[in-house]
């Protein structure tokens, strides 16, 4: 009687090596979208960021060109209210404007907002908004401003990134002998 012997045929995975490709490949896949939800929160916290400053320096720039223009400031002093002369008479008010519930703090220049007001990409004006008029004669009156800038309170975005950008310009009168 002959036996007869059949091979077994090896192909094929077994469990243990189902079960460690599986594990590895989980692993993979979560590191790779642990990173790319990194880079996509990055990122907005940059877009974010460069919006509020780009805002932020928009207002600077209109602020310094209307402040040396002007000849006289009133008051002299630390307020959130200024009124600026130029060399023709005419008078610009400058004002930092607190925020409402329903509004974005704002910087206005003859009661129009210098400040984007939109509610989505906008910015809110927050913090201890203040002008101080210095006055040390014979130089020309010096213009101190702290502002506060973040995105707008109203924004879409995500709440666990908050933009906060602070300006302190120094600015000077022309002087009235010009």
């Amino acid at each position: 009687m002959a036996v007869v012997r059949q091979k077994i045929s090896k192909k094929g995975f077994t469990l243990i090596e189902l079960l460690v490709t599986v594990v590895v490949l989980s692993i993979v896949i979560f590191i790779g979208v642990d990173l790319f939800v990194n880079i996509l929160k990055n990122n907005n916290k940059a877009t974010i960021t460069n919006e509020v400053r780009q805002n932020g320096q928009l207002v600077m720039a209109i602020l310094e060109r209307n402040i040396r223009e002007s000849i006289e400031v009133s008051p002299i002093g630390q307020t959130k209210k200024l009124t600026l002369t130029k060399s023709n008479g005419a008078n610009v008010e400058i004002e930092c404007v607190d925020p409402t519930a329903t509004e974005n703090g704002k910087i206005t220049l003859n009661g129009v907002s210098i400040t984007n007001e939109n509610k989505d990409s906008g910015v809110n004006v927050v913090g201890s908004c203040m002008m101080e008029a210095i006055s040390t004669p014979p130089t020309p009156i010096i213009i101190v401003g702290r502002f506060e800038f973040e995105q707008s309170k109203f924004s879409p975005t995500r709440k666990d990134f908050v933009a906060n950008i602070s300006f302190n310009p120094t600015f000077s009168l022309r002087s009235k002998t010009e």
